[in-house]
């Protein structure tokens, strides 16, 4: 029995942030439990130290380090407020992916996606990885690029088709995030 599935699908603003969300923050495993870990020592640095549990002149670099604890304890806002401008930026260029509508065709062979100007094909060996996000389907086919399909614009079933083709031709190059 032959997979396929065709759907027709534009990337709007609220995909696109979605998508660059994912890829600043959870795209690699690692980066949200670091950043995390990280954001927590900072804290407890700069509250032991506001409450005198320390002086910065305690250790070699406590000056420097009690700093850029304080530096760092902003750093979640500078990466959503850069993430929210790129969003912003990208909406406003003249030729964006947002508004860009295509065609897109899921089978064993790999994935198709046509527009007006033509046609590319992926076969899912070519593609780098891929993934299973709220509101997507991200298909790699580059480091910074990826095909998306809105999960909004398909059908329970539509969705099942492509996971279980993902799952079977990328293996470990494919992840399903719960969250």
């Amino acid at each position: 029995m032959e997979r396929r599935v065709e759907v027709h699908t534009t990337i709007t603003r609220e995909l696109y942030r979605e998508m660059a969300y994912f890829q600043v923050f959870r795209r690699k495993k690692t980066t949200l439990p670091l950043g995390i870990l990280g954001y927590l020592v900072a804290i407890a640095v700069v509250v032991s130290k506001l409450l005198g549990y320390y002086t910065v002149d305690q250790f070699v670099f406590g000056q420097f380090t009690f700093y850029l604890c304080v530096a760092l304890l902003f750093l979640p806002f500078l990466m959503v407020g850069l993430t929210e401008w790129q969003v912003k930026k990208v909406a406003e260029m003249k030729n964006t992916t947002i508004g860009q509508s295509h065609t897109l065709i899921i089978d064993d062979e790999g994935i198709t996606t046509r527009v007006e100007s033509g046609e590319a094909g992926f076969h899912w060996i070519k593609l780098r990885e891929g993934h299973e996000i709220g509101k997507a389907f991200l298909f790699y086919v580059r480091e910074t690029q990826a095909l998306a399909i809105d999960k909004g614009q398909l059908t329970a079933e539509q969705a099942d088709t492509i996971r279980a083709l993902a799952i079977d031709h990328m293996g470990k190059r494919f992840t399903v995030h719960r969250w």
